[in-house]
């Protein structure tokens, strides 16, 4: 029996999500600390799409995932942007921590998904935006395509942004099966091409010795 396509997309999520943690981690010592932070995020990327090709996953698991990818993404910005915006990084991630623990063990439906992920992605969201306008104002040293953070920031925009657009689209649609079915893989798509983007950023981060 050939592999269903979303077997297929899952496996290469998972292989794209491992050559990032491992080029990224790579003389880890000597590495950006931005470069450090995607590493171990990617690491952890690794897990639900594992579970995901073995094991039926759970909401609990899940949920996990969006909350350790949102703060995983957090600290990136939080040493992307050098100590600016604390106070909107430790508010929202505050808020996004009480909301996850609540959706895990509450019964109550509003913190279940969709909200979940649209809190999750909103603020990784913004962040990218607020780096995109700090890259563009900035004297660039070097043009923007050679510069890593330009291929990570844009990796962060498309997965989150794309995320927000799906889980609208699927909430307006909940009756529809046919519609719910093409964005769980339109999904999978976008979470592929955050990979690419991103995997091109850590490629540039290796050969500049970031």
């Amino acid at each position: 029996m050939s592999p269903s396509l979303i077997t297929i997309l899952v496996t290469l999520q998972f292989a794209l999500c491992l050559v990032i943690a491992i080029l990224a981690l790579y003389r880890f010592k000597t590495r950006d600390l931005k470069i450090r932070i995607i590493g171990l995020m990617f690491i952890i990327k690794c897990l639900p799409a594992l579970l995901l090709i073995t094991l039926n996953t759970n909401s609990v698991i899940s949920t996990t995932y969006l909350l350790i990818d949102f703060i995983f993404t957090t600290i990136l910005y939080a040493t992307a942007f050098e100590k600016q915006h604390n106070e909107l990084f430790t508010v929202y991630s505050f808020i996004v921590t009480s909301v996850a623990l609540l959706s895990v063990y509450s019964d109550l439906y509003f913190f279940k998904d969709p909200l979940l992920e649209v809190v999750c992605s909103g603020l990784p969201y913004v962040y990218s935006i607020l780096y995109f306008h700090r890259l563009y104002t900035a004297i660039p040293k070097e043009p923007l395509e050679s510069q890593f953070m330009f291929w990570i920031n844009s990796g962060v925009f498309i997965y989150n942004g794309g995320t927000i657009f799906l889980v609208i689209t699927t909430s307006l649609f909940t009756s529809t099966f046919e519609i719910k079915y093409t964005t769980n893989h339109l999904n999978y798509f976008i979470i592929i091409i955050e990979c690419i983007v991103i995997l091109i950023g850590v490629s540039i981060a290796g050969k500049n010795k970031n």
